[in-house]
């Protein structure tokens, strides 16, 4: 026979009886424990008896199953005083069997000598649960909101009645080795053991002092060492491993594990070997098996993808794609960086920053395209901020990369399913479109108004070269468009600028050219080139040039406005 003592934040408590070998808990009928709140999931968790031992099983929740204040990543073994927490729950288990070890351990305490009284004990409220052959500690600021009993069963059986406590106006001795309130209710040796070595004692302070002479003999045991480890430990340091200092370093926006556990981190914009391989092939399965479970991902998967809140992306590629498990850590920032740090940087030139800020604000249509990696949602974010603030700015975009300062932006995650977003902008009403990166489909849906009511939407592609991502676009529109000649007509009109960025195998990010479409002297479909990077290779460095090219879109500006700076692409920087 066993109890689950159920608590609710704001004062309901009940106790339920069991004589079953499993325990289901979740927020439907059908469950042996019927938790009626919205962060209680249908099947959340359920405890199984093991032998004499109960063993907590989280059912993929989607709010989680915490024990003691931390979240379990699979199969718990319970014991005595452990508090689950299921939403605004908590759950105590007390085995009635256990209860009749109490005299025995009673007299084997009164053997060896230990007296309650000994010492005199620093006063702090401590409210015992008589329960499962033992104690269960909790602070008196836990209980208070415990105490407030509502009579109501909320669907529990009638014979369900409310635990009894009491409190006691002791405590352990301040600087004990022993922390009762360690999930296993061991010393917190540096060792980590998971065996037990504290009987349970009848009193708060003769535990102490009887734990604190076993505390003693077992650290001076040649034999701890060789004892079990805790599994919590096995990942390394927090959930991360090694890996968890370089994502606490504010400079390095990647980390990338690769099969061979090697290590390698984009600070700022380089890429650098990291100075530690990762620990082990077993750990960084474990990290991706934690990483699955708590996020709902499936671990069968070769390519995974894992958002975490709104500041870390986690990127995961596996056998058989691979050789051995990948994982790459993209950290999300909301820095917005001024245009003037990537000239700094090398990534583009003083007079590539006017061309782009000037075409920004005059709404050119403009595509960043790049391979994986290549800084293309940074870049987005430093043409986002050169809108002018009186604009209202729609982001729609799949990861959190983007943030604006501009007082009227509207963020849209996008959906799976980008079949109706042509509709929803509509009703939204921007006046700058942000898109991050642009899928295919949306963009022959909006392609006929990027001259009207969609004028100066800026927007990323994954391409490996600017005249793959004018191909790519020419693909799509021919689905829709009655000829070859119609489609490209139709991007020739729309499209004014690509932007193609690149990273070196060194991670130093550059935009290597920015082009328009123009015609071909056959006729088809081309690309000319605006600004462009030239490499010098016996010198092996590099210059931004400009390729003396006037965009068509200056030649018009310049009959209307004064504002028009035609040096820019007859000199380089």
């Amino acid at each position: 026979m066993v109890s689950l003592i159920i608590t609710e934040k704001g004062g309901q408590q009940t106790v339920r009886q069991f004589n079953k070998e499993e325990i289901s808990v979740g927020r439907v009928q059908g469950n042996d424990v019927v938790l009626p709140k919205s962060n209680i999931s249908k099947k959340h968790a359920h405890i199984i008896k093991s032998n004499s031992s109960y063993v907590l099983h989280d059912d993929k929740s989607t709010n989680g199953t915490y024990v003691n204040g931390k979240r379990i990543n699979g199969p718990y073994d319970l014991h005595e005083g452990d508090k689950i927490y299921l939403g605004d729950f908590i759950l105590e288990l007390q085995d009635d069997e256990s209860s009749l070890q109490e005299i025995e351990i009673q007299e084997s305490i009164e053997d060896s000598g230990i007296s309650a009284t000994e010492e005199s004990i620093e006063s702090n409220d401590i409210l015992i649960d008589e329960g499962w052959g033992g104690e269960n500690k909790r602070t008196k600021e836990e209980a208070v909101w415990s105490e407030e009993k509502d009579e109501s069963s909320w669907g529990m059986e009638p014979s369900e009645q409310s635990s009894p406590k009491k409190v006691l106006s002791s405590a352990p001795k301040k600087g004990s080795t022993l922390d009762i309130d360690d999930d296993d209710g061991l010393a917190d040796l540096n060792s980590e053991v998971e065996e037990e070595i504290i009987p349970q004692q009848t009193t708060t302070e003769g535990r102490a002092r009887f734990a604190d002479s076993k505390i003693r003999e077992v650290a001076k045991s040649p034999s701890v060492s060789e004892k079990k480890i805790s599994p919590k430990k096995l990942v390394g340091i927090g959930e991360w491993g090694p890996v968890e200092p370089l994502l606490h370093d504010d400079a390095i926006r990647e980390v990338h594990i690769n099969h061979d556990l090697s290590v390698f981190i984009r600070r700022h914009a380089n890429m650098k070997s990291a100075a530690e391989p990762f620990t082990s092939s077993t750990k960084l399965s474990q990290l991706i098996d934690y990483l699955c479970r708590t996020h709902h991902a499936n671990k069968s998967d070769a390519s995974i993808e894992i958002k975490i809140d709104d500041n870390l992306r986690v990127s995961i590629i596996q056998p058989p794609l691979v050789a051995g498990p990948c994982l790459s850590v993209y950290k999300i920032t909301y820095e917005q960086i001024p245009v003037d740090d990537l000239v700094a940087n090398g990534v583009m030139s003083a007079n590539m920053a006017e061309f782009l800020e000037f075409s920004v604000q005059h709404k050119r249509n403009i595509i960043v395209c790049g391979k994986p990696g290549a800084g293309k949602s940074t870049t987005l974010g430093v043409l986002g901020s050169l809108i002018l603030e009186n604009e209202r700015i729609v982001v729609l975009q799949d990861h959190a990369h983007i943030k604006l300062d501009q007082p009227n932006v509207i963020y849209l995650n996008a959906p799976k399913n980008m079949e109706s977003m042509a509709h929803i902008l509509n009703q939204i009403h921007p006046e700058r479109l942000l898109i991050d990166p642009m899928p295919m489909i949306l963009f022959t849906q909006i392609v006929g108004g990027l001259k009207g009511l969609y004028s100066g939407t800026l927007m990323t592609l994954e391409a490996y070269a600017p005249v793959d991502a004018l191909s790519q676009m020419t693909m799509y529109l021919l689905q829709h468009a009655p000829t070859l000649n119609a489609a490209e007509g139709m991007l020739m009109e729309t499209i004014d600028l690509i932007v193609y960025e690149t990273c070196s195998p060194e991670g130093t990010r550059r935009i290597q050219s920015i082009s328009q479409p123009s015609w071909s002297r056959e006729g088809r479909l081309d690309l000319e080139t605006i600004f462009h990077y030239e490499t010098d290779k016996q010198l092996k460095r590099g210059q931004f040039r400009a390729s003396r090219v006037v965009p068509r879109f200056y030649e018009q500006l310049s009959q209307t406005t004064n504002d028009v700076n035609l040096s820019l692409f007859s000199t380089d920087d």
